[in-house]
C-alpha cells in the first residue's frame, strides 16, 4: 500500500465518522437533514476514488440497510429520533449512514472486511456498540427491547452484513483476476 492510498484510507475513515456524528447528533436535536448533507459531502469527496465496485456495494448495502433498519423500527425494537419519513421506516439519517458505510468497504474497511472471522467479530460486536452510542450517549435512538435482545439482533444483523461485504470483496478479486488472465496469456 503506497502512502497516498494510506492517507486516502485514513481520510475515508475520518469522513465516515464525521458523517456518523453529523447524522446522529442531528437526529438527536431534531435536525434529520444533518446526516444527508454530511453524506452528500462525503460522496462528492469520494467520487474521484469511486468505481463500479463501489457503486455495486452501495447498490447492495443501501436496500439491505433500509430493510434492516426498517425492521428494527417496524418491530418496535428501536424508536429513532427524527424518524422522517415514518416511524415504521428507516429514517433518512440512517439511510445516509448506510451509503457512507458502503463507501468505506473497499477503502478504509478493506483490511477488516477481507478477513472473514475478523469481519464477523467486528460486525457482531461493534455494530451494536455503534447503535448503543447513538442511542444511549447521543439520544438518537431508544431501545424498547431488553439490552441482550436488541444487542443480539443487531449483532447478528451486522455480522451478516460484514459477511456479505467480505463476499463482495472476494467477487471483486475474482473479477479482477479473470480480467487479467487474457492479458497474461497474451503476453506469454
Amino acid at each position: 500500500m503506497n502512502i497516498n492510498r494510506t492517507w486516502a484510507n485514513v481520510i475515508n475513515a475520518i469522513a465516515l465518522n464525521l458523517v456518523w456524528m453529523c447524522a446522529v447528533v442531528g437526529a438527536a436535536v431534531g435536525q434529520a437533514w444533518f446526516g444527508p448533507v454530511a453524506m452528500s459531502i462525503f460522496v462528492l469527496g469520494h467520487l474521484p476514488y469511486a468505481d463500479r465496485h463501489d457503486l455495486r456495494i452501495v447498490l447492495v448495502l443501501l436496500p439491505l440497510g433500509i430493510i434492516i433498519d426498517s425492521i428494527y423500527a417496524a418491530t418496535g425494537m428501536i424508536t429513532y429520533a427524527s424518524p422522517w419519513p415514518s416511524t415504521q421506516f428507516a429514517p433518512v439519517w440512517i439511510i445516509s449512514l448506510w451509503i457512507a458505510f458502503a463507501l468505506t468497504i473497499r477503502h478504509s474497511m478493506r483490511l477488516i472486511t477481507e478477513k472473514l472471522p475478523f469481519a464477523l467479530l467486528l460486525g457482531g460486536v461493534f455494530g451494536p456498540v455503534s447503535y448503543w452510542f447513538a442511542g444511549n450517549v447521543w439520544g438518537a435512538a431508544q431501545f424498547n427491547w431488553s439490552t441482550p435482545a436488541w444487542f443480539a439482533v443487531i449483532g447478528v444483523s451486522w455480522a451478516g452484513v460484514m459477511a456479505l461485504c467480505h463476499w463482495l470483496l472476494k467477487l471483486e478479486a475474482a473479477e479482477s483476476a479473470a480480467s487479467l488472465a487474457p492479458v497474461a496469456a497474451a503476453e506469454s
